[in-house]
């Protein structure tokens, strides 16, 4: 049996999968507290603000991958509901379903449909983060994907200058020893809509998210493009989301681990580690890719 753990590899880098993305005004007035200043207070004002403007989301994904040793294509339907409800459905190049995790806030679950094979188990970071290149918490999942990142914890916040005019960078750095994490998030002063989001450890850049467009004709803002670096694993992923649909209803049985007629559970022998699970994503769904195609991929 091929492993469902691969995913980790191609797809699951993938799925966070994240993200959003922005298309801000560049010559849109500047909001400002009393006296002309902006603060780390009023931008973590304006990222609650926005925070709170989101429930729900459904989206099409088209997903790019490119790591070391190769990299592929695929498709993937996501449903979040905020605060941690999460489903990411990948699809064939048919369209059927090939694999899905979903997480209810206390369980997740993986499904195999090419092997009719199920795993579920308590959604610790570790497990709902299985089809992504990090391990995170779901409800960071959830934010990241519609463009509203949580602050870390912080003792420090500050202002740094943007390379753009009309943009600012929020700076929080969470207390503890050198491998604290400094968390910087890039927002547009315009539309007040993040513009990219990166991580250090150590002084070391650990990850970022950087939302590249967003389609502005939707209240609130909604995500349209996202790009994914991990620079210490040489990953890189990009993702044009289609289809969207904020603050939708959405069933409790999306998100809940149920396993399907017809489909082995494998949990206990998957956590042992004695009963490895199939691929996620059969090798017809993911063909290699170069750099040079993925502006084409992006638009099919």
């Amino acid at each position: 049996m091929r492993r469902l753990l691969q995913t980790k590899d191609v797809l699951t880098r993938a799925a966070l999968i994240g993200a959003v993305l922005l298309q801000a005004c560049a010559s849109a007035p500047v909001d400002r507290q009393p006296g002309g200043a902006i603060t780390p207070a009023l931008l973590l004002a304006k990222l609650e603000e926005r925070n709170q403007t989101y429930s729900s989301m459904r989206v099409r994904a088209r997903v790019v991958v490119r790591q070391p040793g190769g990299g592929g294509v695929f498709d993937q339907e996501i449903v979040v509901r905020k605060p941690d409800r999460l489903r990411f459905e990948t699809l064939h190049f048919f369209g059927s379903p090939v694999a899905a995790l979903m997480s209810n806030g206390k369980e997740f679950a993986m499904l195999d449909f090419q092997f009719a094979q199920f795993v579920r188990g308590p959604a610790t970071p570790e497990n709902v983060s299985r089809h992504f290149p990090m391990v995170v918490e779901g409800r960071e999942i959830a934010a990241l994907m519609t463009g509203t990142p949580l602050p870390v914890a912080h003792s420090r916040a500050r202002i740094a200058p943007a390379r753009r005019g009309n943009r600012v960078i929020l700076v929080l750095e969470s207390p503890g020893d050198a491998n604290a994490i400094e968390q910087a998030i890039e927002m547009d002063t315009g539309s007040w809509v993040p513009r990219r989001v990166a991580y250090k450890s150590g002084g070391q850049d650990v990850r970022s998210i950087t939302y590249d467009e967003y389609d502005l004709t939707r209240t609130p803002p909604a995500p349209s493009r996202f790009t994914y670096q991990d620079p210490k694993g040489g990953i890189r992923i990009e993702a044009a989301l289609s289809s969207i649909r904020v603050n939708v209803p959405t069933e409790d049985a999306e998100f809940e681990p149920r396993m399907p007629g017809g489909f082995t559970d494998i949990s206990e022998a998957f956590f042992r580690g004695a009963t490895p699970a199939p691929s996620a994503v059969p090798a017809t769904a993911v063909p290699a890719v170069e750099p040079a195609d993925v502006e084409d991929l992006l638009r099919e």
